[in-house]
């Protein structure tokens, strides 16, 4: 029966055979430095080719000012020895030197295309299209595998639960990923029955998000009239997807708090418009109720039939001061008249006759003095019922001349 190990035996034997390996405790490997990052002083990174990745570390007393300026992209020859590293059951190259050899191939084509894409304006942001502000159907590009599509999910379902959300998996690394991508995008371009569309994955090394870098995804994204947002890897991470995306996410949970409102704070911002429109419209029809009191005086003003009553108020007014006017001047006529009629009266004969006063005329006319008449002359007096006809004889002044 085949003895039973222990796993931190398996790992020490293993550890053991590779001490032993000459080769191994000193030797120079040439490769592209991907996934570049310094961790308490310490700096870690991976040397890949086409087809194979080696984790490295240089410590921090091993390392130099140029150690200090090293990037992904850079190809460089890195001399030092193979250990193990019990915990991951893993290996990695202790690097005391390195030389720089240039930039690496598969970086250096990035550059490339990106600076090729960039002159020809794809990446302007004058032609970022906007995102609606609430979507109604999100559409999301990624592996179902992946945890970036759950955490997408979890965010939007959290936030913003009465969105409708279609999924297109699709493979998000390594061969094919890029052509993937692409059918999917076709797919929602063809059937336009979402606002917006998430198109993304986790984090990963440079070459595992390489695919997003694909020079035809880039292109069909560009052409895109669904705006897109790109949610590839992490905040370290740029890709040319990201470049060309109308609006880039850190994370694929950001993405999801990118194209949502959050529901709470929606509910907030309603209840506020609820308040100002409510305010808004109390003090609107206050105005119009102002504006209609206005209008119904200016109505009962105009009114025809209240000008009728206006009018024949000031009608029988008018009557009463006409009848007052009349009256008054009948008055005044009849004063005048009485006054007239005892002026006449006055004047009246009769009322001389009646008094016993005559009127003496002769042929000649009235004798109103003595000088008048000569005597012997023919005389008549006129009385109050007749008339005498007599004889001067005799004429005697009133003074006994």
């Amino acid at each position: 029966m085949p003895s039973v190990f222990k796993v931190s035996q398996v790992i020490g034997y293993i550890a053991n055979v590779i001490k032993r390996e000459t080769i191994l405790s000193n030797l120079t490997i040439e490769g592209e430095i991907s996934n570049f990052a310094d961790s308490g002083g310490n700096l870690y990174f991976q040397l890949k080719d086409e087809t194979a990745s080696l984790n490295c570390v240089i410590f921090r007393n091993y390392q130099n000012a140029e150690m200090r300026h090293l990037r992904n992209g850079d190809c460089v020859e890195a001399t030092g020895s193979i250990t193990t590293y019990a915990k991951s059951s893993s290996y990695q190259l202790i690097i005391r030197s390195v030389k720089r050899s240039g930039a690496g191939d598969i970086y250096r084509r990035y550059l490339e295309l990106k600076d090729k894409l960039h002159r020809e304006g794809l990446f302007d942001l004058s032609i970022k299209k906007e995102l609606p502000v609430f979507p109604c159907r999100i559409g999301i590009i990624s592996s179902l595998q992946g945890a970036a599509l759950r955490d997408i999910l979890k965010v939007i379902l959290r936030r913003y639960p009465m969105v409708q959300i279609q999924i297109h998996p699709s493979l998000v690394q390594g061969p094919g990923a890029a052509s993937n991508l692409i059918t999917a995008l076709d797919f929602f371009e063809a059937r336009r029955e979402v606002d917006l569309i998430i198109i993304g994955r986790g984090g990963g090394s440079f070459e595992d998000l390489n695919e997003f870098n694909d020079e035809a995804l880039v292109r069909r994204i560009h052409r895109m009239s669904i705006p897109i947002v790109a949610a590839v890897g992490h905040q370290v991470d740029l890709t040319l997807t990201d470049l060309v995306a109308d609006l880039r996410a850190a994370t694929p949970t950001e993405a999801g708090e990118l194209v949502t409102r959050n529901r709470d704070d929606l509910v907030i911002q309603l209840e506020d418009l609820r308040k100002k429109y409510m305010t808004g419209l109390r003090r609107r029809l206050e105005g119009e109720a102002v504006q209609l009191e206005y209008a119904r005086h200016e109505l009962a003003h105009y009114n025809p039939q209240m000008r009728l009553l206006y009018m024949e108020k000031d009608l029988t007014s008018s009557k009463r001061q006409l009848n007052l006017g009349i009256m008054r001047r009948l008055d005044a006529a009849k004063l005048q008249l009485t006054l007239l009629k005892s002026r006449l009266e006055a004047q009246d004969p009769n009322q001389w006759f009646q008094k016993g006063y005559g009127l003496v005329f002769s042929k000649e006319g009235t004798i109103k003095s003595i000088e008048d008449t000569q005597v012997g002359d023919q005389i008549q007096i006129r009385l109050l019922d007749g008339q005498l006809s007599c004889t001067v004889d005799e004429k005697e002044g009133r003074h006994g001349d």
